[in-house]
């Protein structure tokens, strides 16, 4: 599990407490979500490459076997790893 601390300064807190009850809750929720549209996002495009894949006998049942199908493939890189390939030219 991951924890992200954030601090913001008293004055960014006024500004999102005049505008949200619950600024903490908020945040969470923000986050979930975005991670729950990529989570769809992900398991539709990783459903669509193992169809496509002729050598792909079995797919995953399940949306975590998907995921583990997708961060598991060879070659894998997160989007930090991909921008730095992308400045220093490696593929």
């Amino acid at each position: 599990m991951h924890t992200i601390n954030l601090e913001l300064q008293e004055i960014e807190w006024q500004i999102l407490q005049d505008e949200i009850v619950d600024p903490e809750n908020w945040i969470n929720g923000f986050i979930a979500e975005r991670v729950r549209r990529q989570k769809d996002y992900i398991v539709a495009k990783e459903q669509q490459t193992l169809i496509d894949d002729p050598m792909v006998e079995t797919i995953p049942a399940s949306e975590q076997g998907i995921l583990e199908s997708y961060f598991g493939r060879e070659g894998y890189q997160t989007r930090a790893e991909q921008v730095a390939a992308e400045s220093t030219g490696d593929p």
